[in-house]
């Protein structure tokens, strides 16, 4: 039988002789585990069925890593796709707005809108207002070697907002 012959032979039964009395089966002297562990290896060695299923094995072993790899590639390319997909679409988004913006800006739409909706007039050069701002001349500050005190005083804020103030209102 087959699974007999799997059976390492340190552990099968052997028949007794014939010329023996006690009809039935002795067992052989059992080796140590490493010889049984030998003597399998070389069964499996020998058999062409296990030789055939590890070769088996091995291919299909070797297509499963093909179609993992493959799969992946296939998600990357579709990946791709969708993102140059998307990519000619926010290109044709992008010059839509930008003719959009051209339209909103045109001199044409801004005047109709300020005289149609706004009621606004076209302004007229004769009731046109020119403002003149008016600067004062800034006087240097004194030498470091002059008055602390006044050097201190022309450095505060307060002072700095008086200036600011009494030059807005001369250019009023």
């Amino acid at each position: 039988m087959i699974s007999e012959r799997l059976i390492p032979r340190s552990q099968r039964l052997i028949p007794r002789s014939h010329g023996s009395r006690a009809r039935g089966w002795r067992e052989r002297v059992t080796l140590p585990a490493v010889a049984g562990r030998r003597r399998l290896g070389e069964a499996l060695g020998r058999s062409v069925v296990i030789q055939l299923m590890l070769a088996m094995s091995f291919v299909a072993l070797a297509a499963l890593l093909y179609m993992v790899q493959a799969s992946q590639i296939t998600v990357q390319q579709i990946n791709i796709a969708v993102l140059r997909s998307d990519r000619q679409q926010l290109v044709a988004q992008n010059a839509q707005f930008r003719s959009q913006a051209v339209a909103l800006q045109s001199l044409q739409r801004i005047d109709s809108l300020a005289t149609g909706r706004l009621h606004m007039a076209t302004p007229d050069i004769t009731t046109a207002i020119w403002v003149k701002p008016v600067f004062r001349r800034v006087t240097p500050l004194a030498s470091p070697s002059g008055d602390i005190v006044a050097a201190q005083r022309a450095s505060s804020p307060l002072t700095w907002l008086e200036h600011a103030l009494t030059t807005v209102h001369d250019s009023l």
